[in-house]
Order: C-alpha cells, then structure tokens, then sequence
C-alpha cells in the first residue's frame, strides 16, 4: 500500500489539533470535509458501520479544486473470532481494503491491529474522523455551554 494516503491523513490529524483547520459536517453520515485556504484542495473523512454491523468502513478522499477525487482509500475492520495472531478465545480486530473479499484468500495479506500500513491508515482515519467531528459539530463549545447551564440550575 502506498504511504502517501497515511501522510495526509497525518497531517490534516497534526492541523486539525492545532486548530489551523475548519471542518463541516459532509452529505452522508459520519462524514466531514475540510477546504484548504485558497480552495485548491478539499478532503474528505468518513467512518461508518458496515452493511452487516460487524464492524467499521472508513473513507479518506483528497479532491481537487474542480471537486475530481485525486486520492481515495476506504478500509474495512471488523471483529473476527479464532484468526492467527489472536488470543484464543478472544477476537481480533482484522483490516482490509474495500476491494478484498472477507475474509481475505490469502491470510498472509491480512493486517492485524497493532501494526502494518493498512492497520495504521485505519487507525489515522478513525482519529481524524473523531477530531473533525468535534470542530464541526462545535462539541467542546456546546458541552462548555451545558455544564454552565447545568451549574446555573
């Protein structure tokens, strides 16, 4: 897998906490963008469940100033039961690119959290997903605004 998707969504992560960047709220559900100054580049990061509820499916686009997608991944987990590399016992969280089928054929190709790119860019996109919400939806302002209310009660 290439590192390029992984560097951006570090990035955007490392902007996004410095509070550089704006996010609003996207068409679909769980999903957020961000408009580079200038409008030049726009991105785009998704996490929703999967069709069977098993787990997550989360999206990283980068689309240019005409709205065209230059860059695109979308990475599947979910929780799987009795796989190599688990506790016995206990399932293990296993990733996969949206084009594989589940379960991979080739297990060797399998990512298993707590290493590998696809593992990481998962990871990456939950944690962007997560801090864009927040400036979106303005969750910090509004929980400051409850607890003052709540206190004034």
């Amino acid at each position: 897998m290439d590192d390029k998707p992984l560097g951006f969504v570090n990035q955007l992560i490392e902007k996004t906490e410095q509070e550089k960047l704006s996010w609003s709220t996207g068409f679909e559900d769980g999903q957020f963008k961000t408009l580079l100054p200038g409008g030049k580049l726009a991105f785009v990061v998704q996490v929703r469940p999967t069709p069977d509820g098993a787990g997550q499916v989360r999206r990283f686009q980068m689309l240019d100033d005409l709205q065209e997608v230059i860059l695109e991944k979308t990475i599947q987990g979910r929780w799987v039961a009795h796989v190599s590399g688990g506790t016995p016992g206990s399932p293990t969280f296993q990733t996969y690119e949206e084009n594989e089928e589940f379960p991979p054929p080739d297990l060797l190709r399998a990512q298993y959290l707590g290493g590998g790119q696809v593992d990481d860019l998962y990871e990456a996109i939950g944690k962007l997903q997560g801090l864009a919400r927040t400036r979106a939806l303005q969750v910090n302002e509004k929980l400051a605004k409850a607890e003052r209310l709540l206190a004034a009660i």
